[in-house]
């Protein structure tokens, strides 16, 4: 899906050394996006990881706090 992105920008830019794009070009392009399930899956994904991250940020707070006692 990137890829095929990337093709239909590369597509609207002009210029030779340095590609330019101008703003309805860019507004003209249409992004595809997954499936709404698929959507609803990395959402899933990312929030269960954010809940593991934020678990491992309290961790790291208790370890510092123990080298700072010692």
């Amino acid at each position: 899906m990137g890829n095929k992105v990337s093709a239909i920008i590369r597509g609207k830019v002009h210029g030779n050394t340095m590609k330019h794009i101008t703003k309805d070009r860019f507004n003209d392009i249409e992004i595809p996006l997954p499936d709404i399930r698929i959507q609803r899956e990395i959402i899933k994904k990312i929030s269960e990881e954010q809940i593991f991250i934020e678990a491992n940020k309290k961790l790291i707070a208790i370890y510092v706090e123990k080298i700072k006692e010692n």
